[in-house]
């Protein structure tokens, strides 16, 4: 009865052992810092692995951050067409997939650059196409890695009031490109 116990105790400790184990190995950061994976949970049922194409988690994320805006009303009706407008921008900037690149060999920092590449983030992107190239890059010398969480800055800010926009809806529109 003492071997059964034993044995079956081990099976159960190197079984956690392999789960832990596959989990970590098999780490995947979360496309968002605010609603996580949640867009491709829904459309995949599933996590993705840290196998799954970058693009596609990123035009998954974009497509249902999308969809969520459209059912928001906006938080001020003078701002309505506005809104509307940064919403279409998503659309182009998400079936353009033209994301920036993550390389482990340059500064992050450097993911953000507004260039002839047009590989810009996703907020870059929008504040360009609404309010000009120059509104664009004063938002991007704010941003730390093309994250929005946690930034102070007034020109977001004001960018944010002036589109029909709330800063949950711009942090949950933002995916993380690493």
């Amino acid at each position: 009865m003492m071997k059964r116990l034993t044995f079956s105790f081990s099976i159960l400790i190197l079984t956690f052992i392999w789960i832990y184990h596959t989990a970590a190995t098999d780490y995947n950061p979360a496309i968002n810092s605010i609603i996580g994976d949640i867009s491709y949970i829904k459309k995949f049922g599933h996590l993705p692995s840290s196998d799954t194409d970058r693009d596609l988690r990123i035009s998954t994320h974009l497509a249902y951050v999308e969809k969520l805006l459209r059912s928001n009303k906006p938080p001020n009706i003078d701002t309505d067409q506005k809104r509307s407008n940064i919403l279409e921008h998503l659309n182009n900037y998400r079936t353009a997939e033209n994301f920036p690149d993550y390389d482990d060999h340059i500064n992050r920092s450097e993911m953000c650059l507004i260039g002839e590449d047009r590989k810009i983030c996703a907020i870059c992107y929008l504040v360009e196409k609404s309010d000009g190239r120059k509104a664009a890059e004063t938002i991007r010398k704010d941003l730390k890695n093309c994250e929005i969480a946690g930034v102070n800055s007034e020109a977001l800010t004001d960018w944010i009031r002036n589109n029909g926009l709330t800063r949950e809806e711009v942090e949950i529109i933002q995916p993380s490109y690493n």
